[in-house]
């Protein structure tokens, strides 16, 4: 809730938003704006054709995530329209569609998902087109069967739309829980390499020559077994799963660390944002993963986001780009008293 908090109150329905904008640096050339978004959401596709492995998805992510930068700032001009700006936005879901169509491996829906809501929530915290948190908590079982189909072409009965993938960490969760797992794969020191990951995964392993493994894929060979599995393959055993496979009993003492590391995170992310929304929101979309995947998944999935977007944001005084300090402000009802 602590690290939403600013999520729920975009999608709050009587919360209003001021921004006190800084300088008099606002490029107001919406149109040569409007073009470098549409211009890098090309370049993350063409790039992502081109390029293999790891390289592929930075290839996608760094441009997608500084023509986010672009579109803020093209949302701040007062003469962009609603309707404009649905149009730029549009211009994003038609780039994930063809991501999905003809690049995409089926993998990840969870990534799928928070390339589509981080353009949505930033349209929607500038021109508040009426996305509210219930809607999100309504959708979601549409939302659930479409993500089940996307990856086994049909949802025949209620086991495959609840488990699959969607649910699998649940389930191995509930193995784990009460049994002596840690005991023969945990251990402080099993768990610190983990968080370590949370922090670092998106770090090369050819720079980081002891780099440890994540969990997700380690659990295969030493749990699970991997016989009658890929190479490649992996599974997600959730953040409370994470912490009993590598704590047992101690397991709050790791999510704990866990909570107060993000909370360091995201505090950081405030400091380094100049101001701008987007570096927060894409924080905050990224908790989805830690949720479903534990801390080596996040690790290797905001950060390839959240660095481009704040090294970008540095220069904002090079590019002519402005900083907005935000504050939330709920202004307080007014009673009217006739005399």
């Amino acid at each position: 809730m602590i690290i939403f908090k600013d999520m729920f109150q975009v999608a709050s329905r009587g919360s209003y938003f001021k921004t006190r904008k800084s300088g008099t640096n606002l490029d107001q050339n919406i149109t040569v704006s409007s073009s470098i978004v549409c211009l890098l959401l090309v370049t993350s596709l063409v790039l992502n054709s081109m390029l293999g492995g790891v390289m592929a998805t930075i290839g996608f992510v760094a441009p997608f995530a500084i023509s986010l930068v672009y579109f803020e700032r093209y949302l701040r001009a007062d003469s962009v329209s609603t309707f404009r700006a649905l149009l730029v936005t549009g211009f994003y879901m038609v780039t994930i569609g063809i991501f999905v169509s003809f690049l995409w491996s089926g993998f990840g829906r969870i990534r799928i998902g928070s390339y589509i809501l981080m353009p949505l929530l930033l349209l929607n915290f500038y021109r508040n087109i009426g996305i509210r948190t219930w809607q999100v908590v309504m959708a979601a079982p549409l939302l659930l069967f479409i993500a089940q189909a996307s990856r086994y072409g049909s949802v025949a009965n209620a086991e495959r739309f609840f488990l699959g993938s969607a649910g699998v960490h649940i389930i191995f969760t509930d193995d784990l829980w009460g049994g002596t797992t840690h005991k023969y794969l945990g251990g402080f020191s099993a768990w610190l390499d983990q968080w370590l990951l949370l922090l670092g995964n998106w770090f090369p392993s050819d720079l980081w020559p002891n780099k440890p493994i994540g969990l997700g894929y380690s659990s295969v060979d030493d749990w699970i077994g991997r016989d009658g599995f890929g190479d490649a393959f992996s599974i997600s055993i959730g953040f409370i799963g994470e912490q009993y496979y590598l704590l047992g009993e101690r397991y709050w003492m790791g999510l704990l660390a866990n909570f107060a590391t993000l909370l360091f995170l995201r505090k950081a992310t405030t400091k380094l944002c100049r101001g701008y929304v987007i570096p927060l929101i894409i924080f905050d979309v990224n908790i989805m993963s830690y949720i479903w995947g534990g801390g080596a998944v996040m690790g290797s999935r905001l950060f390839f986001f959240l660095i481009p977007v704040i090294l970008f944001s540095f220069q904002a005084d090079r590019f002519k780009l402005s900083h907005v300090r935000v504050r939330w402000k709920i202004p307080k009802r007014r009673i009217h008293v006739d005399h």
